[in-house]
């Protein structure tokens, strides 16, 4: 009898053994599998075919050897290879067209690198320029246009603390209130002496105008009192500012 087209007879003329990926250090378990389900089904062992194909393997890491029958076989891992070729090549296409995006944004920050290097080696030059120009203007002894507005403010406060009417304004409005007050006190210390007797001298009326006198006296000074706080807070707050 003619075995040569039966795939379970060790006489098979039409077998190959072809090498398909697994995973890592599992290609002689797989061997050993195919071996045994050949066996299940009433095969015979090749087994100096099987030890042939193992030691051609190009990665024993990584592949195992495959038996294959027949064109039909060979025909379906064709489309198998196909299928995955499309696959990988899909796959491909897309990691190119995200390799040409990231290229492209690549040279365009590229680009603006340079561009804002070029801007920082401006702005550096200018910058040496200016640091020479003030230090020149320094040594001749000509003052910068910020030192000289600080001055003019400097100036400006001297002579605004040091005019000689600054508080005249102020005390101006004081001073009548005061006098008249003063005045009061006088006549009545004057018509004290002329009595032998202090106390027989206080009456209620007399109590009463003395004490509006202190009264007044009091607020016309918390006046000036308050005025002078407050041109001397603004004087400081025009220091600060200088």
């Amino acid at each position: 009898m003619d075995h040569s087209y039966n795939a379970l007879k060790a006489a098979c003329k039409f077998r190959a053994f072809v090498y398909n990926r697994c995973d890592y250090n599992q290609s002689t378990a797989l061997v050993e599998k195919q071996r045994y389900i050949n066996f299940l089904n009433g095969g015979e062992d090749y087994t100096s075919e099987w030890y042939g194909a193992i030691f051609q393997n190009p990665n024993t890491a990584d592949l195992y050897p495959h038996a294959l029958h027949f064109s039909q076989e060979l025909h379906k891992r064709t489309d198998r290879q196909e299928t995955a070729i499309k696959e990988l090549t899909k796959q491909a296409e897309e990691l190119v067209k995200r390799l040409d995006t990231i290229v492209a944004m690549n040279e365009t920050n590229d680009a603006v690198a340079k561009e804002l290097q070029q801007e920082n080696m401006l702005m550096r030059h200018r910058w040496y320029r200016i640091l020479q120009k003030t230090e020149m203007l320094r040594r001749r002894g000509i003052p910068l246009g910020e030192e000289e507005l600080l001055a003019q403010r400097a100036q400006h406060l001297r002579e605004h603390l040091l005019a000689p009417c600054r508080f005249t304004s102020a005390l101006s409005d004081v001073e009548p209130r005061i006098a008249e007050r003063a005045a009061q006190v006088a006549q009545y210390l004057a018509r004290r002496e002329e009595r032998e007797s202090f106390a027989s001298e206080v009456t209620p009326a007399l109590t009463q105008e003395w004490e509006r006198t202190l009264c007044d006296n009091q607020v016309a000074i918390e006046r000036l009192s308050k005025i002078v706080v407050k041109d001397t807070a603004d004087v400081r707050a025009m220091l600060d500012r200088a």
